[in-house]
C-alpha cells in the first residue's frame, strides 16, 4: 500500500496467555508496522466483552490504567475476517476526537490492517495514516468507538456487539470488510453465493455482528 510511514521489519512479538483469537501469520504481517521505539513492549490482552463484559466504562476504566500505553484492538466477523487498528494511545473517553497533541507518542504512527476470511498466504493487508486529517480515534459511552475520519474505518457500537466500517481519509483505507461475493469496488463475482453473509452493505459502509472483538495494550 501507499504509504505515509513504511513497515519497519520483518518479526513477531512475543505473545502471553490468554493469547486472543489473532493468529500468528497477521501477527507477523503487523508487528513490522509497530516503530522501533514500541516494538520493545509485549501486548497483553486487556480487555474482551466476553470476560470483563459489555460495559464500556469497563473499558476505559482498563485503559485508566495504562494511559500512555500504545494498543491494537480486533474485530472478527463470523465468516473469519480479521480487521482492526493499531494506535499510539490506548481507548479512552473522549470529547469529539482525540487531538494528536494529546498523545504521549505520534498519531503517525497508527494504522488500519484487515485478513480477509478465505485469502491464503501473506494476505494481511494495512493502511497506514495518510496525514489527511487528525481524526484518530473518537471514545464515549453514548457512541461507541471510532477510529479514522471522513469516515471511520472502524467504528464499534457502545453495546460492545457491532461494527461497522467505511472508506476513511485518516488512513486512505477501503471498505475493510464485505460480504462474501463482493469485492471492494463493489463488483459481485461471477462464482454465486452458497449462503448468505452476515456482512451487510448499505452503499460504501459495510456492518456486522462481531464475533469477538479484543484490546491488546503494549506493556
Amino acid at each position: 500500500k501507499t504509504s505515509y510511514y513504511q513497515r519497519h521489519m520483518f518479526c513477531r512479538p512475543r505473545l502471553f496467555a490468554p493469547r486472543g483469537h489473532c493468529t500468528d501469520e497477521v501477527w507477523e504481517a503487523i508487528w513490522g508496522w509497530v516503530p522501533r521505539a514500541c516494538r520493545i513492549f509485549d501486548p497483553h490482552l486487556v480487555y474482551t466483552p466476553s470476560t470483563q463484559g459489555t460495559s464500556m466504562r469497563t473499558l476505559f476504566e482498563i485503559g485508566k490504567k495504562s494511559p500512555d500505553a500504545p494498543m491494537f484492538f480486533f474485530c472478527y466477523s463470523k465468516e473469519g475476517d480479521v480487521l482492526g487498528g493499531y494506535s499510539p494511545g490506548i481507548w479512552s473517553r473522549t470529547n469529539g476526537y482525540m487531538k494528536p497533541s494529546q498523545l504521549r507518542r505520534p498519531a503517525e504512527d497508527s494504522f488500519v490492517f484487515r485478513k480477509l476470511a478465505g485469502e491464503s498466504g501473506n494476505s494481511t493487508e494495512v493502511w497506514p495514516w495518510s496525514g489527511k486529517n487528525e481524526m484518530l480515534f473518537n471514545a464515549s459511552e453514548l457512541h461507541g468507538l471510532s477510529f479514522g475520519g471522513q469516515s471511520a474505518a472502524i467504528s464499534i457500537g457502545k453495546d460492545m456487539t457491532r461494527c461497522t466500517t467505511s472508506p476513511s481519509a485518516t488512513f486512505n483505507s477501503p471498505t475493510l470488510v464485505v460480504p462474501q461475493g463482493v469485492k471492494d469496488e463493489g463488483q459481485v463475482d461471477d462464482e454465486p453465493k452458497k449462503e448468505t453473509s452476515s456482512i451487510q452493505l448499505v452503499g460504501e459502509m459495510a456492518d456486522f455482528e462481531m464475533w469477538a472483538f479484543e484490546v491488546f495494550a503494549l506493556l
